[in-house]
């Protein structure tokens, strides 16, 4: 299964064989590098939170989560 959302800012999440969640998206640019990493993990919780409004049945964890 395969989601693309096209909005601005886009929301991309896919399923794989081992049955983990890709979730990926609301990028966004910044200059600053002190600014990157929080931004990065704001929008980590944005993304698991769409994730959870789509499939309210899911039980979400985090048992990896790459970011960058």
């Amino acid at each position: 299964m395969m989601i693309w959302e096209t909005a601005r800012p886009y929301l991309y999440a896919r399923k794989t064989p081992g049955n983990r969640i890709i979730i990926c998206g609301l990028d966004e640019s910044t200059g600053y590098l002190e600014k990157r990493v929080p931004m990065i993990l704001n929008n980590r919780d944005k993304l698991i939170k769409q994730l959870v409004n789509l499939f309210p049945e899911l039980e979400i964890g985090s048992g990896l989560i790459i970011i960058g």
